[in-house]
């Protein structure tokens, strides 16, 4: 297996920051430097149903010469399980140009305006309504395809895979 050399370039795709509570500790300031160490060209900023850090992070990275990927995370509901068996799963969604991050501000105001849910969290109507323009991850061990596949449930994570890219929302 090769090691990995210092000056090879790597594109970290779902980074949380210090303004994703609990659950990342890297403050705005320090991140370039930390990308200009770890040979990083671009880091996808992708904090958990919010995009507050998003402008000052975007505007420090750029002064490095660090190309800013824009990207939340969210609680993504499943549709197609009962209302007694609610499973939610992660979804990282990164924009791809100015149209996909203003799709991106409005599915983190749904997030927490429009909920009819009894946890925070997006369902695939309001995925489907802004999709444009936004690459979706499917969030790992913890997204909809690793919840699926954990459960035992292959057919369900084959049919949501291929509905979704029918859909273009994959």
């Amino acid at each position: 297996m090769n090691k990995i050399e210092n000056n090879d370039p790597f594109v970290h795709l779902r980074l949380h920051s210090s303004y994703s509570l609990l659950k990342g500790a890297i403050k705005p300031e320090e991140l370039p430097s930390l990308c200009t160490k770890n040979s990083m060209p671009a880091v996808g900023i992708t904090d958990s149903g919010n995009l507050f850090g998003a402008l000052e992070m975007s505007e420090l990275l750029i002064e490095q010469g660090i190309q800013p990927l824009i990207g939340c995370e969210f609680k993504l509901k499943q549709n197609y399980f009962d209302d007694q068996n609610k499973q939610y799963s992660d979804i990282v969604l990164l924009a791809q140009n100015d149209n996909g991050y203003r799709n991106l501000l409005k599915l983190s105001s749904e997030f927490f305006l429009k909920q009819n849910l009894p946890k925070l969290s997006l369902d695939f109507s309001q995925l489907e309504k802004y999709s444009d323009d936004l690459i979706i991850l499917c969030g790992g061990s913890s997204g909809i395809l690793g919840v699926n596949l954990l459960n035992n449930k292959q057919i369900e994570a084959k049919k949501k895979t291929v509905n979704s890219l029918k859909k273009n929302i994959w």
